[in-house]
């Protein structure tokens, strides 16, 4: 559809209707731009 429409065109009509889900955490360098997360999967451990 978006190649008969046009991008442009195919958001004007159906953008609202598409959603993108978050990305899956990933390995990445230092230097990547993308936000950082930080997950302690360690917090219910017990000594």
């Amino acid at each position: 559809m978006t190649a008969m429409l046009g991008k442009k065109r195919f958001n004007e009509l159906l953008g609202v209707l598409i959603t993108k889900p978050a990305g899956k955490p990933t390995i990445a360098p230092e230097s990547d731009r993308r936000p950082t997360i930080t997950i302690n999967d360690f917090t219910d451990l017990e000594e």
